[in-house]
This record gives structure tokens, C-alpha cells and sequence, in this order.
């Protein structure tokens, strides 16, 4: 289940997770929430929102204040904060909380994985920084600030000078 677009540089477990893929990288699938507007790049994704947000799910941590919107981040919570599961990279001291980020890691800075971008010479470490670097550079998309005329690349930065 390699993906044909990328020339095998994203393999997917199952045609499935690959159909995802090709989806939300490469057709720009959003799924829209009629609550609130938010886009979400999966169905899961607009599931989470729905229920944890929307209809006020919460999955409560049993040793600390913390509430989580899956069952499954909570168990990640858990086991990186409580239960001490660090994944240590066992090329360099780097330690990671969550299974999924050591693998990041370990793909670019140990196996030197790129993804380059198709209109400049930028090369992400991550698909998602890939996607970031796209909109914000060669499609112009904005985070504008409500109060004034900044307007930002990235909706973290927004959140950061408006504080």
C-alpha cells in the first residue's frame, strides 16, 4: 500500500489508512462540522469534535484533573504523564511520550524521509508541515486577527499575539 502520487515515500498499513492519504494530502477532503464550521481532514476527526466538544463527551483521567475526548488519548495521557512509557530513540538520547512520534523521529532525522514541496525547494520532515508550508506560502491562506491588520501563516501564531 504505497502511495502513487508521493513515489512511495508515505506507505500505509492498509488501502484504507492510503485512501485517507490520498484524500486529505492530495484532493484536499475536508469534512465541515454544522455545529461550529471547523474542517476536519477525516470523518473520525469530525466524530471526535462532534462528541467531545459538541455533545461535551469527556473521558476523565483517574489521577489528575486531565479530560480527554477519546478513550484513546487517554490512554496515551496516562501512560506518557503517570505510568512514565517513554519511548527512547536508540540512536540518539531523544524520548518520546507517544510510540507515533519516536517513529517521526526516527524517519527524519535517522533516515533522512523528506517530503518535498512541488512548487519551491522546501523539504518537511512531516506531512502535516508539508501541508502547512503549501497553504500558507503558495496558496496565501491567513489566520487574521480580529482586533488589528496582523494577519499570520500559522493559527498558532494568531493565538500567540493575541494573548
Amino acid at each position: 500500500n504505497v502511495c502513487p502520487v508521493t513515489n512511495s515515500q508515505y506507505k500505509a498499513g492498509t488501502k484504507a489508512l492510503l485512501n485517507i492519504h490520498h484524500d486529505n494530502l492530495h484532493m484536499d477532503v475536508k469534512y465541515t462540522c454544522n455545529t461550529c464550521g471547523h474542517q476536519s481532514s477525516s470523518k473520525g476527526g469530525l466524530k471526535i469534535l462532534q462528541h467531545g466538544v459538541h455533545k461535551g463527551k469527556k473521558y476523565l483521567c483517574r489521577d489528575c484533573e486531565y479530560q480527554a475526548t477519546t478513550r484513546d488519548s487517554l490512554n496515551q495521557h496516562q501512560a506518557a504523564v503517570h505510568e512514565e512509557k517513554n519511548n527512547q530513540c536508540d540512536s540518539c538520547d531523544y524520548q518520546a511520550t507517544h510510540r507515533g512520534n519516536l517513529n517521526t523521529h526516527k524517519q527524519s532525522k535517522h533516515e533522512g524521509r523528506k517530503y518535498p514541496c512541488d512548487s519551491c525547494d522546501y523539504q518537511a520532515t512531516e506531512t502535516r508541515c508539508l501541508i502547512t508550508h503549501k497553504q500558507s506560502k503558495h496558496e496565501g491562506k491567513k489566520f487574521a486577527c480580529d482586533s488589528c491588520d496582523y494577519q499570520a501563516t500559522q493559527r498558532g501564531n494568531l493565538i500567540i499575539h493575541k494573548q
